[in-house]
């Protein structure tokens, strides 16, 4: 029973790539199969390029102290740090919400022959990443020490071992993300869901930063880090002993690694039906008339779209890359604004009065990272009709969207305003220009998004994370956006050097703002004639 669903498991998986979601037909062979190899080439290439600079970048200085052990440690460290990120985020839809777990509940199936299936697709996952990984770093160790038979066993024990940890390390990440959201409620999970994502991403740049340097910190004190850890019989340098062919140390590693894989799959075997049964759990109240409240109409849509960008993950890590950057901008100011204010003013030091344009220029370009409104009309879907069926205007829903996107970037854009007029100690109508500009300038890329994705919507998704990834509307939307501060910002400076003219910071600011009320007004008087029509042909 456990092959047939892993083979079942396995045969999902491929058809995935050759099989249309939406109406279940077969696509292209020729077409698909030509797609796939380029998409794996392409992965393939990158990371193996990659991996080959950054193994010559190690191996060099290791293998002066004849340090190769350490070496391959630091290679597994790595494969298993990107292989755990990535397979982290597939543990929880594979393994504890596949839509197929009611029906394999319900059959004569062993609860043990459903894990195994559930978790050799999230190790075939993390095993191909972290061997991707290995295998560049392995074949430049063989390069700089001599083969044996004895470090071919180890090599590849290695790559087998680093597969396996990762998938342990997989499996207790999701495992503590579901215990954590059976917590809370049901109408808070996808809230958590949304949260653990952000953190996660968060994490795993705050290690990518830090590995990096504790690589460089260790290739530069690599002597005395060796003598230390081989003088001690650390425990680092016997695991890394083992791999590079001891066999005696690395029967003790494989016996190890065993042991903690059967002792997790054991005692998660105990817990995993008590989770996905919990998961489906319902919690049924009386209604109560009295807890009913009204809103007016266009507060309700308010409400209703910020609820659905709070329960959508994908929503809120593809389309609020400028809340993030400015919230992580402001923590950073709080420690180290005023070097980076010094750091800015010495770099543009032939002319102090382009400093406020400079401030208002990188504000307004990370605003425009924010493309909450360009797939607003295409999460509608199908139900669309419902919504323009209701006696609500279609101003009133496109103003909705707009303040749904306002509302989520306004508020950082506040606090980082805060910190830099504190910082940079300006006047008080430099202060008041600066406000007022960085205000306004979240209505224009709010409107521009949203009309974007009035020309050209998408009703007919299967999943949310089609119309709220990445696309050419919302990469539009962000290069437009962008592209108008930055061109203010070029052409300020060529003014200043043109003209050299004292104290000019006051007209540009006038101008800069001048053109941003003008361009806000153009934007809002589009979507109302142009913007309304076409919402009303949408069907």
């Amino acid at each position: 029973m456990t092959r047939i669903l892993i083979k079942s498991q396995l045969l999902q998986f491929i058809s995935s790539s050759f099989i249309n979601k939406k109406s279940g037909k077969r696509k292209s062979q020729i077409s698909g199969i030509i797609i796939n190899i380029l998409t794996v080439a392409i992965g393939v290439l990158v990371i193996n390029l990659g991996m080959l600079k950054i193994s010559k970048e190690l191996i060099l200085p290791l293998h002066e102290y004849h340090l190769e052990w350490l070496y391959l440690l630091m290679i597994s460290f790595l494969a298993i740090l990107v292989g755990t990120m990535i397979s982290i985020f597939n543990t929880h839809e594979v393994v504890f919400a596949p839509k197929d777990n009611d029906l394999l509940l319900a059959l004569p199936v062993p609860v043990r022959s459903i894990i195994a299936s559930r978790l050799s697709y999230i190790y075939i996952i993390g095993g191909t990443i972290s061997a991707l990984i290995m295998i560049p770093g392995i074949v430049t160790y063989y390069h700089n020490v001599q083969m044996s038979a004895g470090s071919i066993v180890a090599s590849v024990s290695l790559v087998i071992i680093v597969s396996i940890v990762v998938l342990m390390l997989s499996t207790i990440g999701g495992w503590a993300c579901v215990a954590f959201m059976s917590r809370n409620s049901n109408k808070s999970k996808k809230r958590a869901n949304a949260l653990m994502t952000v953190g996660a991403l968060a994490i795993y740049y705050f290690l990518f930063v830090k590995i990096t340097g504790i690589f460089e910190e260790v290739t530069d004190n690599v002597g005395k880090l060796g003598e230390k850890v081989q003088s001690s019989n650390h425990l680092i340098y016997l695991i890394g002993q083992a791999f590079s062919g001891n066999i005696g140390l690395l029967m003790i590693v494989w016996i190890v690694v065993i042991a903690c894989a059967l002792l997790l799959f054991f005692v998660f075997e105990k817990k995993y039906l008590g989770y996905i049964t919990k998961q489906n759990a319902r919690v049924v109240k009386a209604f109560d008339a009295g807890q009913i409240k009204t809103k007016s109409q266009a507060n309700t849509l308010v409400y209703k779209d910020i609820k659905r960008y709070l329960s959508c993950a994908t929503y809120i890590l593809n389309c609020s890359f400028g809340t993030v950057f400015m919230m992580v901008l402001s923590v950073l100011m709080l420690f180290k604004g005023n070097d980076i204010f010094k750091l800015i003013e010495m770099m543009i030091d032939s002319n102090i009065n382009f400093v406020p344009i400079l401030n208002i220029s990188l504000i307004c370009i990370m605003i425009s990272l924010n493309t909450i409104t360009a797939p607003s009309i295409s999460l509608e879907g199908k139900n669309l009709w419902i919504l323009k069926s209701l006696p609500v205007r279609e101003w009133t829903i496109i103003k909705t969207k707009i303040k749904l996107h306002y509302f989520i970037t306004i508020v950082p854009v506040l606090i980082f305003d805060a910190e830099l007029l504190v910082i940079a100690r300006q006047n008080l109508f430099v202060s008041a220009m600066t406000l007022l500009i960085t205000m306004l300038y979240p209505l224009f890329t709010a409107g521009l998004g949203l009309f974007i994705n009035l020309m050209k919507p998408k009703l007919n998704w299967t999943s949310e994370s089609t119309v709220t990834r990445l696309n050419v509307g919302s990469i539009t939307t962000m290069v437009i956006g962008g592209g108008i501060p930055l061109i203010i910002m070029i052409e300020s400076i060529k003014m200043m050097d043109l003209y050299r003219v004292e104290n000019s910071t006051k007209p540009l600011m006038v101008s800069y703002f001048i053109i941003e009320v003008l361009a806000v007004a153009g934007m809002m008087l589009l979507l109302k004639t142009v913007g309304v029509k076409k919402l009303r042909k949408i069907y």
